[in-house]
């Protein structure tokens, strides 16, 4: 082989016919709103780590319902600063990205507002506010103190 002499390029193209012939590739099973639920902890944490205002936003929200490829979350109503800002392009791609994930499926994001105040919020069972972590972080920055504790 010649030194000088240019090498010769060559570029495989797949062709549409090329294609029809190969495997599909297996689909994801849907996303289920029970698998949304099981993971809401998640996905508030990876948006929490990505933008903590985004993460003020949606923790006030609830899995409502996955459907075409949509997730609905829920807002109490009185919560349309929170729904607006959801809405937002920047905001809608961090939650829709950690979504993306934690469960491995792209789902696009729909916020609504509720009707009542009647649903229960799932992000975990209430923590009494001697013990949450954030009232301790304020309690230390303001030297405050808990005088009493009223549990409802």
């Amino acid at each position: 082989m010649n030194a000088s002499a240019p090498s010769a390029i060559v570029a495989v193209v797949e062709t549409p016919a090329d294609l029809e012939h190969q495997p599909p590739l297996e689909a994801a099973p849907p996303v289920a709103l029970e698998d949304v639920r099981r993971a809401w902890a998640r996905i508030l944490e990876e948006v929490k780590h990505t933008r903590m205002f985004c993460h003020a936003l949606l923790i006030e929200g609830i899995p409502l319902q996955v459907e075409a490829g949509t997730l609905v979350i829920g807002l109490r109503t009185g919560y349309n600063f929170h729904l607006e800002n959801l809405h937002r392009p920047e905001n809608r791609s961090i939650v829709e990205g950690a979504v993306e994930r934690v469960l491995q499926q792209r789902l696009r994001l729909q916020c609504t507002i509720l009707d009542g105040d009647t649903t229960p919020h799932p992000s975990g069972p209430a923590v009494s506010a001697a013990t949450d972590p954030v009232v301790a972080k304020a309690m230390e920055l303001f030297g405050a103190q808990v005088v009493e504790i009223k549990e409802s």
